[in-house]
C-alpha cells in the first residue's frame, strides 16, 4: 500500500481517508467551540498582561519594571489580533488553534516517512480527537505554537539527515531560532541540531563540510541558551526584591545536605574501598581504547563508564543507549568477551555507591525521594537514577494522568527500539531517526529541572511518540497477513482501537467542550486536570466582587487573573514565603508586577489592613482561604463566594467595632 500511485484509489485507502476526515471535522470543531467564551486560566493572564503592555508599550515592559520575553513571536501574533479588535481571550486562543492545525500536515509528512501515507493519515486523525492536543490547542499558551514549530523541524531535519537534502538546512535552523523564541524548550532544537553527521556517519568519519557544521550548529546554541535563560523580568534600575529577601531565604548550614566528597573525606576507609572501582575503570578503559578508529563509540563508551563512576546510572544508560540506537555501536559487542572488563567496573561502582550510601546516607538527598515513600534505600537507589530525572519528569506526570497510553506508549517504543538495536543497520531510516529524537527530547527535558514536574513540558513530542508507536502495530498487524493493502489498513484500525481505550480519547469531553463542566474540569480527576491544564471561574469571582463590593471597601486580590476582570482591587496579596513571591515582586516587594498594585506579602499586612476597614473582601485560593479563616478567625472571616470548580473562595471581613456583623448581600456558597 506504501507504493505506486493506486494508493490513494484503493477502497481500503478511502475507507482511512474518509475515517480521517471524519476524525478531522470533529477535532476541528472541538477546537473552535465556545473558543472565547470562558476566562484566562492563570498561565494564559501572563500572556495577556503582557499582550497589554506590547499594545501600550509596544514591548512586553511591565509598569514597575523589566520585560516578560517568553513566547515573544506569539505574544506579538496575539497583540496583531487584539488590535484588530478580537476580545482578548479569543485572540490568545485562536493563535494556538491555528498552530495547531497547521501541526496536522506535519504529523502526516513524518508519519509518511516512517511507514506510508496510511499511517500519516493515522497520526493526523489521532491528533484531532485527542483530548490533550484539543485542550492544549484551546489554551493561550505557547505549547500549541512549539508543537508545530518542532514538528515541521523534525520534516526538515528528516530530509537534511536522511536524504541529505541541503535545502532542508536553512529551514531546520531558522525553526530552531523560532523554536528558542517562542518557548525556552526551543534550546533542545538547538542541540539537535548537532545530531545529524552522528546519524550519518556513526563511526565518527567525518568530512570536512560535517565539522564545518558541527562548528557552526554548535556557535548557534549558545546565543540561543542565552537567550531562553536570561531572566528580563529583574532587568530594572530598582530591585525587585527586599533587600532582606535572599538573607531570609538562606538555608541555615545544620539543615544543608553534605556534599559526597565531603562525607568521603571524613570515612578514610570508604575513600579507599573507591579506588577499587576507580582501577577497575582505568583497566576497563582498554576496551573503548580498542575502538579509537571508531572514535563516537570510543568516546561515547569512556563518557558512560565515567557517569557509571560518579554513580549516575540513568546518565549511563542514556549513553550507551544512544550508542545503539544511532549504530555507533553493536549490541554483540557488549555481549563479547572484550567487554567483561567494563562491565566489571559499572558494576564495582554501583556495589561502591549502595554500600557507601547504605553506611553514610547523610549525602543522600532523601527529601527529594519522599514522593517515592521515604524509605533510605529507596531514596539512595533514586539517588543513583536521578539524572536525568526521568522518573519524576515523565514516569510520574504521565503515569498518574495517563497510566494506560504512558504505558502503552512505552512498550511500544522500547519494543521498536529493541527491533532496531537487533538489526544490523544498512542504511539510515526515518524511524531510527525519531527514536534518537524521542531520546534526545526525553533526556532533555528531563535533565533541565523544570519548575514543576508536569506533562506538558514534553506534549510537543507527543505525535511522534503516536506515530512511532502507531507505525509498530501496523507493522505488526501486516506481518502474519502480508504486503495486502487491507493488512495495512487492519494495522491501522488496531492501532486507532488501542488508542480508543485509552485516556487520551474522551468522545463526551470534546463534544461538551464549551460547557462550565469540561471547562473548569469538573468531569475529570484533580490529577487530570494537571494534565489537561486547571481553569477557574476568576471571572465569576470578579463578577461577585463588582456586584458586593462599595468602592470605600477594603478589596485585596490573591489569585492572578481575576484582576484581569476587576479594576477595583487596592491591593494584591502574595505570601512572601510563597513560591509565586519571587516572580510576582517588584520595586523591594511593594508592587506586584502583572498588575502594578500595591503588593500585601503577609497576613500581618492583611490584619493591619483590615483592622483599618469598615468592610474587606479577599480572593483567595482554597487553601490560601483555608489559612486566613484559621490565622485571621478574630477579624470574623465568612466565606461568601465559591467558585464551581471549588478552588477559589471570596472571604469577607467586617472588622470594625459593631460591624462584626455588617451584612453582605448574598453571602453563603454561590455555586
Amino acid at each position: 500500500m506504501r507504493n505506486g500511485s493506486s494508493v490513494y484509489s484503493d477502497w481500503p485507502f478511502v475507507l482511512l481517508l474518509a475515517a480521517t476526515a471524519t476524525a478531522l471535522v470533529c477535532g476541528i470543531q472541538a477546537r473552535f467551540d465556545g473558543l472565547g467564551a470562558w476566562p484566562f486560566a492563570v498561565d494564559e493572564y501572563y500572556i495577556a498582561r503582557s499582550v497589554d503592555n506590547i499594545l501600550r508599550f509596544g514591548v512586553p515592559a511591565y509598569e514597575c519594571g523589566g520585560f516578560y520575553t517568553r513566547g515573544l513571536p506569539y505574544q506579538y501574533a496575539v497583540a496583531g489580533l487584539r488590535l484588530a479588535d478580537l476580545p482578548p481571550e479569543l485572540a490568545a486562543r485562536l493563535v494556538t488553534v491555528l498552530a495547531s492545525l497547521a501541526a496536522l500536515p506535519a504529523a502526516y509528512l513524518i508519519g509518511r516517512r516512517v511507514h506510508g501515507p496510511a499511517v500519516g493519515l493515522l497520526a493526523v486523525g489521532l491528533m484531532a480527537i485527542s483530548v490533550w492536543e484539543v485542550e492544549i490547542a484551546r489554551f493561550g499558551r505557547m505549547y500549541a505554537p512549539f508543537q508545530a514549530i518542532f514538528l515541521w523541524y523534525v520534516v526538515f531535519f528528516l530530509r537534511f539527515t536522511v536524504d541529505g537534502e541541503r535545502r532542508a538546512l536553512w529551514p531546520m535552523l531558522a525553526l530552531s531560532v523560532l523554536g528558542a523564541l517562542t518557548w525556552e524548550g526551543g534550546i533542545f532544537l538547538a542541540l539537535a541540531n548537532l545530531l545529524p553527521p552522528f546519524l550519518r556517519s556513526p563511526d565518527g568519519r567525518f568530512r570536512r563540510h560535517d565539522w564545518v557544521y558541527l562548528a557552526g550548529a554548535a556557535i548557534l546554541v549558545l546565543p540561543l541558551y542565552f537567550l531562553v535563560t536570561a531572566d528580563l523580568r529583574h532587568f530594572s534600575d530598582v530591585p525587585a526584591l527586599p533587600d532582606d529577601f535572599f538573607a531570609d531565604a538562606e538555608i541555615e548550614p545544620a539543615a544543608a545536605t553534605p556534599s559526597v566528597l565531603d562525607v568521603l573525606r571524613e570515612r578514610p576507609l570508604w575513600l579507599m574501598l573507591a579506588l577499587l572501582p576507580a582501577v577497575a575503570a582505568i583497566a576497563a578503559l582498554r576496551w573503548p581504547w580498542s575502538m579509537r578508529h571508531r572514535w563516537v563509540a570510543a568516546a561515547g563508551l569512556a563518557l558512560a563508564l565515567a557517569l557509571a563512576l560518579v554513580h549516575q546510572l540513568a546518565a549511563f544508560g542514556t549513553v550507551l543507549l544512544a550508542l545503539l540506537l544511532i549504530g555507533a555501536l553493536d549490541w554483540r559487542e557488549l555481549a563479547a568477551r572484550p567487554a567483561l572488563p567494563y562491565w566489571t567496573a559499572v558494576l564495582l561502582a554501583a556495589l561502591f555507591w549502595l554500600g557507601f550510601g547504605a553506611a553514610a546516607p547523610e549525602w543522600v538527598r532523601a527529601e527529594d525521594a519522599r514522593w517515592l515513600g521515604g524509605h533510605p534505600l529507596v531514596a539512595l537507589a533514586y539517588e543513583m537514577v536521578r539524572f536525568p530525572d526521568y522518573l519524576q519528569e515523565i514516569a510520574l506526570p504521565w503515569g498518574r494522568a495517563m497510566p494506560a497510553l504512558s504505558l502503552g506508549l512505552f512498550l511500544l517504543l522500547a519494543a521498536c527500539a529493541v527491533r532496531l538495536i537487533l538489526q544490523p543497520r544498512s542504511t539510515l531510516t526515518a524511524e531510527r531517526v525519531l527514536l534518537v529524537l524521542i531520546l534526545s527530547m526525553a533526556a532533555a527535558a528531563s535533565a533541565s529541572d523544570p519548575p514543576r514536574h508536569e506533562t506538558r513540558y514534553l506534549f510537543f513530542v507527543y505525535p511522534v511518540l503516536l506515530v512511532v508507536a502507531g507505525a509498530l502495530v501496523v507493522r505488526v498487524v501486516e506481518r502474519p497477513l502480508g504486503a495486502r493493502r487491507w493488512a495495512t489498513a487492519a494495522g491501522v484500525a488496531a492501532a486507532a482501537l488501542l488508542f480508543v481505550f485509552s485516556e487520551d480519547f474522551r468522545p463526551r469531553h470534546l463534544v461538551d467542550i464549551e460547557t462550565a463542566r469540561v471547562n473548569f474540569r469538573l468531569d475529570v480527576s484533580r490529577r487530570e486536570r494537571a494534565h489537561l491544564l486547571p481553569r477557574g471561574d476568576v471571572r465569576g469571582a470578579a463578577e461577585w466582587i463588582a456586584r458586593h463590593s462599595r468602592p470605600e471597601d477594603l478589596v485585596i486580590n490573591g489569585v492572578p487573573s481575576v484582576d484581569y476582570y476587576f479594576d477595583g482591587f487596592d491591593f494584591t496579596y502574595v505570601d512572601r514565603g510563597h513560591q509565586r513571591y519571587g516572580a510576582y515582586a517588584c520595586r523591594r516587594g511593594t508592587v506586584e508586577r502583572w498588575g502594578n498594585l500595591p503588593l500585601l506579602a503577609s497576613v500581618e499586612d492583611i490584619d493591619a489592613r483590615i483592622a483599618a476597614a469598615d468592610r474587606s473582601f479577599l480572593v483567595l485560593g482554597a487553601a490560601d482561604a483555608t489559612r486566613m479563616l484559621r490565622e485571621l478567625a478574630h477579624r470574623k472571616p465568612r466565606v461568601v463566594w465559591t467558585s464551581i470548580e471549588g478552588d477559589i473562595q471570596v472571604v469577607a471581613f467586617a472588622a470594625r467595632a459593631g460591624q462584626a456583623h455588617a451584612r453582605v448581600d448574598g453571602t453563603g456558597p454561590d455555586r
